[in-house]
């Protein structure tokens, strides 16, 4: 009867450790979740801020085609197309930017689903 009341014991002493090890399982799987659900929110955030990008990107260069237009009919201002050349190189450099933060945020985001 001793006997049996020591491997009781130590029955539950081992379910106690194993209950408190999925405890803490689950609560890092929950962490995990979240932080996936918050790098999916932030790719999707950083896809929209692309997209605003872009259509900055092709907004100048629209811009930029009609400026030379003009200019080559007499009524160009080199001043004005360095203006533009520089911003479109500010715009191109966010734009990659933007592309590299949403491409480490969907490798983490998959990582950790």
């Amino acid at each position: 009867m001793a006997a049996s009341r020591v491997l009781t014991k130590d029955l539950d002493s081992r379910l106690k450790a194993v209950e408190d090890r999925l405890s803490e399982l689950a609560e890092t799987l929950r962490r995990l979740e979240d932080q996936v659900r918050n790098a999916q929110a932030e790719a999707q955030a950083a896809a929209h801020r692309i997209a605003e990008a872009e259509a900055v990107a092709n907004r100048i260069a629209e811009a930029q085609a009609a400026e030379h237009h003009s200019a080559s009919n007499g009524n160009g201002n080199g001043e004005s197309d360095d203006k533009l050349v520089k911003l479109e190189a500010v715009v191109g450099r966010l734009d990659e930017r933007v592309e590299k933060i949403t491409h480490t945020l969907i490798q983490q985001a998959h990582r950790f689903s």
